[in-house]
């Protein structure tokens, strides 16, 4: 791993990390991110990835199971048509 030395003036570090801070982030994790990004290397790793894959499926289980003991039957494929799948203005 390598450490980068940057100077910015106060007023712009100021900004930054308020800007940084309503992100839930630093600005060192912050700026990680788009050199990650510029470099073309995802800035999320795979564990990271495969914990919102595992939170993501919870939630519908946990949607599952409440519609089901409402006696109503949930599919996510009920949720969406195919063309608002696969239109990415519909799902912004």
């Amino acid at each position: 791993m390598k450490n980068i030395t940057r100077s910015w003036d106060d007023e712009t570090y100021r900004r930054c990390c308020a800007r940084a801070e309503a992100a839930g982030r630093s600005v060192e994790e912050m700026v990680g991110g788009w050199l990650s990004d510029w470099a073309g290397k995802p800035a999320v790793s795979d564990a990271e990835q495969e914990r919102a894959r595992q939170e993501l499926h919870d939630i519908i289980a946990s949607i599952q199971a409440r519609r089901q003991a409402d006696g109503e039957v949930f599919r996510v494929a009920d949720s969406l048509t195919r063309e608002q799948v696969h239109d990415r203005d519909e799902l912004r």
